[in-house]
């Protein structure tokens, strides 16, 4: 457990050997035990993003972002005191969540003319429209695409000028940025609007999704089986609406400050088994 534990930091904090242990001592028998160790290992291995892992990937997040302006109109930026005017950067979700604190962090690095959530931009989408614009939208991560999915309907009726958005999405100057997704994540928002492109910074596979019979935890079928049944029963309790993870991705994900709930309710719940409080590794309360 001690490799594992000096790779975790959450909310600031290095998980210790001693919390990994009393996590897994709430699983009732060696077998269970076992695979809630499998799926800890895989998670600290491939699916834990840590601060420094997400400042790369907005880095490669800024880089498509200047990719995308060479293909559209001019290819050039228009800066004026040290902002590019003809960029615009907004989110689909709440003022709280992380979209906007992603917009916020994109905003002090590229400078853009105007950042905001769908309101706030409306003037700015009307003044530039010939401008040369760009709009870019961001979020941190998407699992199924269904809440970003609605999110962007959501923003989208917000607009005053539902006739000035069709420009620019005709005009191809609208791009969304994800730091982190899986690949049905994409798949849904192009089916949503074609329109728009898309850009992950880094793409999750099946490595990540416990049950997958590509993730290679574990060594057969069976096994797969065995354990996704261990994982239902516990999830049934502790999340009845999606026991094995929001969209029951059974994802193996979280990020240095928070935890997706596609991921499996078992580390981050704060519910009840058999009638006793679960002490979640990463709370999302």
């Amino acid at each position: 457990l001690l490799p594992l534990s000096q790779k975790l930091i959450f909310c600031g904090k290095q998980k210790d050997v001693a919390e990994l242990r009393l996590w897994l001592r709430q699983f009732d028998d060696d077998n269970r035990l076992e695979i809630a160790c499998m799926l800890l290992k895989r998670l600290a291995e491939r699916g834990y993003v840590s601060d420094g892992a997400r400042e790369y990937a907005i880095s490669k997040l800024l880089e498509g972002v200047n990719a995308f302006r060479l293909e559209v109109g001019s290819g050039k930026w228009s800066v004026f005191r040290a902002r590019r005017d003809n960029l615009c950067v907004s989110y689909v979700d709440s003022e709280v969540k992380s979209g906007a604190n992603l917009a916020r962090d994109v905003m002090k690095r590229l400078g853009p003319g105007k950042t905001g959530d769908s309101r706030d931009i409306s003037g700015w989408l009307k003044s530039h429209v010939e401008a040369d614009p760009l709009l870019l939208l961001v979020d941190d991560f998407s699992g199924t695409g269904s809440s970003i999915c609605n999110g962007f309907k959501k923003w989208k009726s917000d607009l005053k000028d539902l006739a000035l958005v069709e420009t620019y999405l005709n005009q191809g100057r609208v791009m969304f940025g994800l730091l982190y997704s899986f690949g049905e994540a994409l798949d849904a928002l192009r089916k949503l609007e074609p329109r728009i492109r898309y850009f992950s910074a880094q793409a999750f596979g099946p490595e990540v999704r416990a049950f997958h019979p590509e993730a290679g935890i574990f060594e057969s079928a069976e096994e797969i089986d065995f354990a996704r049944e261990v994982m239902l029963q516990v999830g049934r309790e502790l999340t009845p609406q999606s026991p094995l993870g929001y969209g029951d991705q059974g994802a193996l994900v979280v990020f240095h400050n928070t935890v997706p709930n596609n991921t499996l309710p078992i580390f981050w719940s704060n519910g009840r088994v058999n009638e006793r409080s679960w002490a979640p590794l990463f709370s999302r309360v």
